[in-house]
């Protein structure tokens, strides 16, 4: 995004080039429940993408119907943007609730199939970490914030 969160083309990249299931988030609406994650097959459809208000690459909604959903393929590693971030995992998003919503379905189907739950990450750069972050009952704790410099592992489960 514009705000300055750390550029995944690379990992989408590398990730992609071992063959990995990558799933990119959709918003398809103004509800925090709207968000959808269809799956991404290549660097070139990626390349090819519109890209959202928020300057994010993003397939069209005509695309979703002929894609799998990392909720329905329960996702194993979700790497969560935001703009400031606690070496405890706490995250502070942009404020709609996105990725929180979809991390709690997720969390509960992988439960509901026997799942252990997902690898949760977040990517940011050292000035995004602070010794606290704003919190609610409905954040997800992450199991682990990325930075430069440093790789913060959580207590979580």
């Amino acid at each position: 995004m514009p705000s300055g969160e750390v550029r995944t083309s690379a990992l989408v990249s590398s990730l992609l080039q071992s063959q990995k299931n990558i799933f990119i988030p959709k918003i398809t609406g103004t509800e925090s429940a709207d968000m959808v994650m269809p799956q991404l097959h290549s660097e070139d459809e990626l390349n090819s993408m519109k890209h959202s208000k928020w300057g994010i690459p993003e397939f069209s909604i005509e695309d979703l119907s002929t894609r799998k959903d990392g909720l329905d393929e329960m996702a194993d590693v979700v790497i969560a943007p935001g703009v400031s971030f606690t070496i405890k995992g706490d995250r502070l998003g942009h404020g709609k609730g996105y990725y929180d919503c979809f991390l709690a379905k997720l969390l509960q189907r992988r439960y509901d199939a026997d799942l252990p739950p997902p690898f949760i990450v977040g990517l940011a750069f050292d000035e995004q970490i602070f010794e606290d972050v704003p919190k609610t009952e409905h954040d997800v704790t992450l199991n682990a914030v990325a930075c430069p410099s440093e790789l913060y592992m959580t207590n979580k489960n």
